[in-house]
């Protein structure tokens, strides 16, 4: 979905340049580059994710975005067949678990400092962005009582580790898993 929403921030529609001329009304004319035809993504994530950044601001840049969000994850799920995977952090917070029938793979890894720091993320900024998401177990159980309520579908967590025998186990669990709901013979 993070491909997606970079996409909408260059896309050259009518519909995403109202976007993007929202984002500027909102946000300041610095979170646009290229004579408003693109988002710059830097920017926009400093100011949505500024302490005193009021939470109404980025639930109005969601509102604004997730119908052309929608429409772009529609187009592409035209064009596919088989299994489809959707990586997007935001699924349960959002309540959207349906567009994947609430089979969700849910990621956390007790190796996240060192993962950060090998993908050159600071700590201060991971932990401006994580202060406005939800962690893995608020996730873990809103994703389950979906599951529950609509008695369909499966959350398994898998755990990320740098180390490369822990994680050979878990996604062989995960393989595993994914075989089984999809019916498909272990190879």
């Amino acid at each position: 979905f993070d491909e997606l929403v970079r996409e909408l921030y260059v896309e050259e529609s009518a519909g995403a340049q109202r976007v993007r001329d929202r984002m500027a009304e909102l946000l300041g004319s610095e979170v646009l580059v290229d004579d408003g035809k693109a988002v710059n993504r830097p920017v926009l994530k400093a100011r949505l994710f500024d302490p005193d950044c009021p939470p109404c601001m980025r639930e109005e840049i969601q509102d604004i975005t997730t119908p052309h969000i929608m429409r772009l994850y529609r187009d592409r799920l035209a064009q596919a067949s088989g299994v489809v995977v959707v990586e997007w952090a935001q699924l349960a917070e959002m309540g959207l678990s349906h567009l994947v029938n609430h089979r969700v793979i849910a990621v956390d890894s007790p190796d996240r400092d060192k993962l950060l720091r090998k993908r050159s993320i600071d700590a201060e900024t991971f932990a401006r962005v994580a202060a406005h998401q939800w962690n893995i177990d608020r996730k873990v159980e809103a994703l389950q009582t979906v599951v529950n309520r609509d008695a369909f579908g499966s959350i398994v967590l898998y755990e990320n580790h740098l180390d490369s025998t822990s994680s050979a186990r878990g996604l062989d669990r995960l393989t595993d898993h994914i075989s089984t709901i999809l019916n498909l013979e272990k190879r």
